[in-house]
């Protein structure tokens, strides 16, 4: 891989998005959407499986992952991230985590407490709890709108990281 990828944008962010970035290059690209979360004001996060290929000259390499991309209310692209193949196991340790402790702490009186998982491209999923109750949310981007959702729904975003693993695999991916 490192001999395709551009050494400045080595270390940077996910491979996928290091992969989009090569010049010079053929890159094949294929998609498949893979499930869609709902957000309590009208917006919507979508994720789709990504499964790159960088072929400079004779060498070729492949890279695996998600996009998760989030539509405003208004139905406008407001932000994406992507995730690699190799985040996603721990992505799903992460929402167990969340959600186990969001279950521990909602019958407790507690100051405002928020937990939070950052992924390499910088989404933050998690969620807070407060005297009023708790809510998850999911953040692509730190200059742009977070969803927000019951965190009984971050057991769909769960299903739907464990249905992209499991295509991503069938492609091909595996965590070295």
């Amino acid at each position: 891989m490192p001999n395709v990828i551009d050494s400045a944008q080595e270390g940077k962010g996910t491979s996928v998005a290091r992969f989009l970035a090569n010049r010079g290059a053929i890159v094949v690209k294929e998609t498949r959407p893979v499930g869609r979360l709902k957000g309590e004001h009208g917006d919507t996060v979508s994720a789709d499986t990504v499964v790159l290929n960088v072929i400079k000259g004779v060498k070729k390499d492949t890279s695996y992952g998600v996009r998760l991309e989030r539509i405003d209310a208004d139905g406008d692209f407001d932000s994406a991230v992507f995730l690699d193949y190799d985040e996603l196991s721990e992505l799903l340790g992460a929402i167990e985590f969340i959600s186990n402790t969001a279950s521990t702490l909602q019958s407790q009186a507690r100051d405002y407490t928020e937990v939070t998982y950052s992924t390499r491209d910088n989404a933050q999923i998690g969620f807070y709890h407060s005297n009023e109750g708790q809510l998850a949310f999911l953040k692509l981007s730190d200059h742009r709108g977070n969803t927000f959702l019951p965190v009984h729904r971050l057991g769909v975003l769960k299903q739907i990281v464990e249905g992209a693993k499991e295509h991503l695999t069938k492609c091909g991916a595996t965590e070295e």
